[in-house]
């Protein structure tokens, strides 16, 4: 695109004087469309650069952003798994026999509540978080109702127990919490007011 600009030549300059500054004239014009046109092309160029940099940019966060949500996704089928482990270990515990007589079976109390509470740790510390829910109020979101209770001193909705703990992971809800929750007959309520 770019010319190559013709020196003058002295012997040009002989000519008519006003010949020679319309020529110079109009070699001027021409080299400032040039010139505007080559500030034209470099100022395109440099808006499409700059469009490339931040599509780069944004396939990169997009990119992240994908193996993130990759990897949360294999973490926790991961844990949801271990959470079955966890209850199975919470179950095997509760129903141990009590160990005040027999040495061997503390031991085996000791030892399982250790490795209970390593997992439980272990997942906590890869963003698990068990879910309040004793005392809360009811929420559909977090948790699920299993049975409902009458208690005249207690909210209605509240959670009066919770059967089996809900979990979520880095803020996202793998298992809601089993409650039993305080149902109160409204229409009782009512009559009595």
């Amino acid at each position: 695109m770019t010319k190559t600009i013709k020196p003058v030549k002295s012997k040009d300059l002989e000519a008519d004087p006003a010949e020679n500054i319309q020529e110079l004239e109009a070699k001027i014009t021409t080299l400032s469309q040039e010139n505007d046109d080559l500030k034209k092309e470099i100022d395109t160029l440099d808006d499409k650069l700059k469009r490339l940099a931040a599509e780069f940019e944004n396939s990169i966060r997009n990119s992240d952003k994908k193996q993130k949500q990759t990897r949360d996704f294999a973490i926790s089928k991961l844990v949801e798994q271990l959470i079955l482990t966890v209850d199975a270990m919470e179950s095997g515990l509760s129903h141990m026999p009590d160990p005040k007589d027999n040495p061997a079976i503390k031991s085996l109390c000791l030892g399982l509540d250790m490795i209970h509470k390593m997992l439980l740790k272990t997942l906590e510390e890869n963003g698990l978080k068990t879910i309040e829910a004793l005392g809360q109020n009811f929420d559909p979101k977090l948790h699920e109702v299993i049975e409902t209770d009458k208690v005249s001193d207690k909210p209605n909705n509240a959670i009066l127990s919770v059967r089996s703990p809900g979990y979520e992971l880095n803020g996202r809800l793998i298992r809601p919490a089993k409650v039993v929750i305080n149902q109160i007959n409204t229409d009782e309520n009512q009559s009595k007011a």
